[in-house]
């Protein structure tokens, strides 16, 4: 049987991950939220979910607020880690869909850490505003007023129309495929006009230090890679895998993760393309 705190760690771990976008980082806000749980009384703690949701919210607020200055010196564009759900992942437990999808939560992180938390505790697990105003200790006026900025945001980049899973790996297989064939009229197609590539290499790996934009550069872009690979003496192979709610592909480099990558699809269109090269990030994939 579960202990009281137990029986609440996905909730928190849900809430952590998608305030940091790191799972190290939410393992480590949960642990902290045990800690300071188990040194206070028990009497003092009138209701454990929402007692727990306060303290986890507030520390994740915090860690958010020093996350965003470390990452004004990250080595080109920063993307949260991936998230899988395996037996021996301690976030197994955590809410997977379209709530932690690479593109959302790589939007999530130009909002401020007061409307990430507003949104994700209201649009994501449903609490009231009057319950949030509690957690963060503001007017519920004022929370009604982080969440609608905060979806005014999320919502200019989500999809009106989700894609289903079927769609991203077709997609994916489609791009891939028009890649090693050089197919250019092919990518036209798969690509929304305005696509974009971020690559998150960390300083770590070879990676774009700026997002490149427009279907004729990164077209070009993946091609010229492509064609490069092959003139190469190693051998180079793709794996099938999903992790944050879609499908995903990893470039293996002589049976070594050198790349993992995710798509965000609007109207049967790639509209961008992330691409996860920090070894520190591959290493939750191995």
């Amino acid at each position: 049987m579960k202990s009281p705190f137990e029986s609440h760690r996905a909730l928190l771990q849900g809430i952590a991950y998608r305030m940091l976008g790191s799972v190290a980082e939410a393992e480590d806000i949960v642990q902290e939220t045990y800690l300071k749980y188990s040194t206070t009384e028990a009497a003092r703690i009138e209701n454990l979910r929402s007692w727990l949701v306060t303290v986890c919210s507030r520390l994740s607020i915090d860690r958010q607020k020093s996350a965003q200055r470390r990452r004004e010196t990250y080595v080109g564009p920063w993307l949260p880690e991936p998230l899988l759900t395996t037996d021996s992942n301690p976030a197994e437990q955590l809410s997977i869909d379209d709530t932690v999808s690479t593109a959302l939560l790589y939007t999530l992180e130009r909002l401020s850490p007061s409307e990430r938390a507003t949104f994700i505790l209201h649009d994501i697990f449903e609490y009231s505003f009057e319950e949030i105003s509690q957690i963060l200790d503001k007017s519920p006026a004022a929370c009604r007023k982080l969440a609608s900025r905060a979806r005014d945001h999320v919502q200019a980049s989500r999809p009106r129309y989700p894609s289903t899973p079927e769609t991203h790996q077709r997609l994916i297989n489609s791009f891939f495929l028009a890649i090693k064939n050089g197919d250019f009229e092919n990518l036209e197609k798969i690509l929304a006009e305005d696509v974009a590539f971020i690559s998150d290499g960390g300083g770590k790996a070879i990676a774009a230090r700026k997002v490149l934009e427009g279907v004729e550069i990164i077209a070009k872009f993946f091609i010229n890679i492509d064609r490069q690979s092959a003139a190469s003496s190693k051998r180079y192979t793709y794996r099938s895998i999903w992790y944050n709610g879609a499908p995903a592909l990893l470039l293996l480099e002589d049976g070594n993760i050198i790349t993992a990558f995710n798509l965000h699809v609007i109207d049967n269109q790639i509209q961008t393309i992330f691409a996860h090269r920090n070894p520190e990030k591959l290493s939750l994939i191995h």
